[in-house]
């Protein structure tokens, strides 16, 4: 989970989060063909149904946790800063994905500053390889 008062400062630390939205079912979202990052275009195109306040996105990232790879790899699929505020726009309560930022590498503070400014759960790190898409 990515506290709020790592990039906030603003005392949030994850024992503050609410349990109610860190718990209940989760929108597991496949999008494989992504080979940079997550823009508004591909969740235009991801079909998230209205009412899934829990998205978790399976990217080629979980091949990465299916081989056992140890390395840091710093061309991870994450969320553009603009598809953090598409994120954000809908009823989304929480955001998974499935490496270790849900940021670009070389720019993560836009998109983590438009997500916790919003309210947003971030789960990073997620090992959804065995994770079958949908509720």
């Amino acid at each position: 989970m990515d506290a709020p008062d790592h990039f906030l400062n603003d005392g949030r630390t994850v024992e503050s989060l609410s349990l109610e939205v860190l718990t209940g079912p989760a929108l597991v979202v496949s999008i494989p063909d992504v080979v940079e990052v997550i823009t508004p275009r591909v969740l235009d195109r991801a079909g998230i149904p209205s009412g899934a306040d829990r998205v978790l996105f399976k990217t080629r990232n979980s091949s990465l946790w299916a081989r056992g790879e140890k390395t840091f790899n710093v061309s991870f699929i994450a969320l553009s800063p603009e598809a953090a505020v598409w994120i954000v726009q809908p009823e989304v309560k929480l955001v998974g994905v499935d490496y270790l930022s849900v940021a670009p590498y070389d720019e993560s503070v836009p998109t983590h500053l438009t997500l916790l400014h919003a309210g947003e759960v971030i789960l990073e790190g997620l090992d959804l390889s065995s994770v079958v898409p949908g509720f």
